[in-house]
């Protein structure tokens, strides 16, 4: 989850993999069941396929589900059976191999992809591209994107309809690198609302809050200082 690989080959075979929110740039992945059943179904979420390939080996349906992802220039193989799929974006001037996998839920986007360069990386959307809000889900807090954002501004997912594609974490502002931190007591959103569902849940300290203390003392300067009574 929340993963960038540039370059190189990833085979998994005979597992069960959840792989979310993760930038495969140039990066030819390879999916294979050995086994009839599968234990389960390998999930892939929200993923970014620049270049490179997702090939899928496995002689069952719905073994694998493909969902939100956007493929860009890069190649796609179901050798066995069909994927569980759709709301995935394909750029239109992809590689002559690139074929669109047709969707068993929903529809995908097949249109002109531009990237925009931001905070943390190259791959944002554009605010009028047809992946803002063309995802699967319709509350992006529920599969922990709350904290998240696909756009240069840096306006977070929160709990509108899911962005199509690989997300960065929000940052301070459009040209900062550093992580949003609304209560400004040093730890970033991220880390507060560990689950991104963007709720205080057990475990968590309130992001929002002007100042989290361990003990309680409240808002205030760093060091307080008394003066002994006489």
């Amino acid at each position: 989850r929340n993963s960038q690989v540039h370059g190189g080959f990833l085979f998994v075979s005979g597992l069960d993999l959840n792989a979310t929110n993760n930038l495969m740039e140039r990066v030819a992945t390879q999916l294979r069941y050995d086994v009839s059943p599968p234990c389960a179904q390998s999930n892939v979420r929200n993923g970014l396929h620049w270049g490179g390939s997702l090939t899928t080996m496995g002689d069952w349906d719905n073994a694998f589900s493909v969902r939100d992802t956007i493929f860009y220039q890069a190649e796609t193989w179901e050798l066995g059976g069909n994927w569980d799929n759709g709301y995935n974006g394909y750029h239109t001037n992809g590689c002559g191999t690139c074929g669109v996998v047709t969707p068993t839920v929903g529809s995908n986007q097949v249109t002109t992809i531009t990237f925009l360069a931001g905070a943390l990386g190259n791959y944002y959307l554009a605010t009028n591209s047809v992946l803002v809000n063309g995802g699967s889900v319709t509350d992006a807090s529920t599969v922990g994107f709350y904290q998240f954002t696909t756009d240069t501004n840096q306006v977070r997912e929160t709990t509108t309809r899911l962005d199509i594609g690989f997300h960065s974490v929000a940052t301070a502002s459009a040209t900062s690198a550093v992580p949003l931190d609304s209560d400004g007591d040093g730890n970033p959103n991220y880390v507060e609302d560990a689950n991104g569902n963007g709720t205080v849940d057990t475990g968590e300290t309130d992001f929002n809050t002007v100042y989290n203390s361990t003990y309680g003392i409240g808002a205030g300067p760093g060091l307080v200082t008394f003066t002994p009574l006489k």
